[in-house]
């Protein structure tokens, strides 16, 4: 049983970093021909107050929402992060 399991791991470890770096190449394409046609956002952000009552007390919050605007090393946009 050992033996087998010593057999069978190697290779299913193998053939699992195989099929990780086949499917690298399309979706490091697609990534690469998206950012090159899509126009990146202006950096923006949203806050709004709230509040809410659970169980007879009132909380307080404030939403915030916005996206952030990612730059080369030229000061050109390259692509943007949203957060909330």
């Amino acid at each position: 049983m050992l033996k087998k399991i010593l057999y069978v791991a190697p290779l299913c470890l193998l053939l699992t970093m195989s099929v990780a770096v086949a499917d690298d190449a399309p979706v490091a394409k697609t990534a690469q021909s998206a950012a090159e046609t899509l126009p990146v956002p202006k950096e923006t952000s949203s806050v709004t107050q709230h509040s809410i009552t659970i169980n007879g007390e009132t909380v307080k919050y404030t939403a915030t929402a916005g996206n952030l605007v990612i730059d080369n090393d030229k000061g050109d946009a390259i692509g943007s992060f949203f957060y909330v």
